[in-house]
């Protein structure tokens, strides 16, 4: 019987670094003899989630939230998410994410500056929470150089906030909200004089049926517009761009009482569009 050789360090550290996150955490529990130098590979998931009580990678949740201390490489994930109001993290360990979600918590961007390795910005997706009226937070070089945004908005119709996100420059915007017409109008005249780019979006969700019906109807009555294939109304905005306008809702089932449907959740998305694309589009459906 031939006994099998032991792997040597080098190929040890390329395996470790290559296996399963929670497999390897798993094995860095149970083999002291590798947990030093496994704490000095980089580490890389999908979703890390910090909780009040766990931490969460890829789904599989710890009870520890210092599990990831020691390490000598940032911890690499595709999405960062936190969802306590406090948290105590590991002051040498460092981060790389291009995507951020805070929407449920208070922390800024100081925590982000504290726990982010500087490779992280700007960031792909920022997910922040409820802003009282502080659009102070929309000036930072963060937030105004993230390709996307995500805002989670308790009030439910704030026009001031409409009108300062409008003067930044962020491709790709997602909001929840009311949107009564005069909002939509506000929207629509700022990006006609501003000239947004093709792929420009703004997207409100938990829009009331009764808010997307008003403002496709008008739309309707008081628009030059045309309708694609997929049933989307198409504006002119300027020169050779339009504006795609799109809705849907996020509910399963209507209520069985008509009298509720007015507050179903919808969204309505906008987006800038090439004339020319759209209509090779329609032609080759």
């Amino acid at each position: 019987m031939v006994l099998s050789k032991p792997l040597s360090y080098d190929c040890t550290r390329h395996i470790i670094k290559h296996t399963d996150p929670n497999l390897r955490i798993l094995l860095s529990l149970r083999c002291p003899s590798i947990q030093a130098f496994e704490k000095s590979i980089s580490f890389k998931c999908q979703q890390l989630q910090f909780s009040p009580n766990w931490t969460s990678i890829n789904g599989c949740c710890y009870i520890n939230n210092l599990l990831l201390r020691g390490r000598s490489e940032p911890i690499r994930m595709k999405r960062l998410e936190i969802n306590v109001t406090f948290l105590r993290l590991p002051g040498s360990v460092k981060y790389h994410s291009k995507e951020v979600d805070f929407r449920v918590t208070g922390f800024g961007f100081d925590l982000l500056k504290k726990i982010l390795d500087v490779s992280s910005f700007p960031l792909n997706f920022y997910g922040i929470g409820y802003i009282s009226e502080d659009w102070t937070t929309f000036e930072h070089p963060v937030f105004r150089s993230a390709r996307n945004i995500f805002i989670s908005n308790k009030e439910n119709n704030q026009p001031e906030l409409f009108r300062s996100l409008l003067k930044h420059p962020n491709k790709s915007i997602t909001v929840q909200s009311r949107l009564p017409w005069i909002t939509f109008q506000t929207i629509t005249d700022n990006w006609k004089t501003t000239q947004r780019k093709v792929g420009t979006s703004l997207t409100i969700e938990r829009v009331h049926t009764e808010d997307v019906e008003n403002v496709l109807n008008q739309i309707l009555q008081e628009e030059q517009h045309r309708e694609n294939k997929n049933g989307d109304l198409i504006i002119p905005l300027y020169q050779d761009k339009s504006l795609k306008i799109s809705s849907g809702d996020i509910h399963e089932k209507l209520p069985s009482d008509p009298k509720f449907w007015n507050d179903l959740m919808n969204f309505l998305k906008l987006e800038v569009i090439d004339v020319d694309s759209e209509l090779y589009m329609s032609e080759i459906r």
